[in-house]
C-alpha cells in the first residue's frame, strides 16, 4: 500500500510541475552583442549577435530607446538620433518578453559623421 502511495504521489507532484512548466512559457534565451558598427549613411548602427529574438528587442544607448528598423535573430539595425555626440555610450538589448534577459555592450562614437563616410569600406 505504502509503495501505491507514493507511486500516485510523484505521478501527482509531476503532473502539477508540467501544468505549470505550461503556464510559465517558453525558456526565454539572453541576448548577446558580439559587435556594434556606425553607419555614416545612413546614420544608423548595425548590431551582430546572437538571441535577439523573431521580434524586435528594445535597444537602448546612454539611456535612451532608439527605434528598431530592422531585426533578425542575429542582427539589428537602429537609427542614430542626428544629434548624437561623441562619447562612449552604454549599448544594452533588451528582449521584448522578457526585460531581465538583457546584454549590454560599450559603443565609441566616433567624432564626426563625415569623418565615417570618409573611411574606406570593406565590401
Amino acid at each position: 500500500m505504502l509503495k501505491e502511495t507514493i507511486g500516485i504521489s510523484t505521478a501527482v507532484l509531476l503532473a502539477i510541475v508540467v501544468q505549470n512548466a505550461g503556464a510559465i512559457g517558453p525558456l526565454t534565451p539572453v541576448p548577446m552583442i558580439l559587435s556594434a558598427e556606425v553607419d555614416a549613411v545612413p546614420y544608423r548602427l548595425i548590431i551582430s549577435g546572437t538571441n535577439f529574438g523573431s521580434t524586435p528587442p528594445l535597444v537602448i544607448l546612454g539611456g535612451q530607446a532608439l527605434a528598431v528598423s530592422g531585426s533578425s535573430p542575429n542582427r539589428v539595425v537602429v537609427d542614430l538620433p542626428a544629434d548624437l555626440r561623441p562619447a562612449s555610450y552604454l549599448l544594452t538589448i533588451r528582449n521584448k518578453r522578457d526585460h531581465s534577459k538583457a546584454d549590454s555592450f560599450n559603443l565609441q562614437i566616433p567624432a564626426a559623421r563625415k569623418d565615417l563616410a570618409s573611411l574606406p569600406r570593406d565590401e
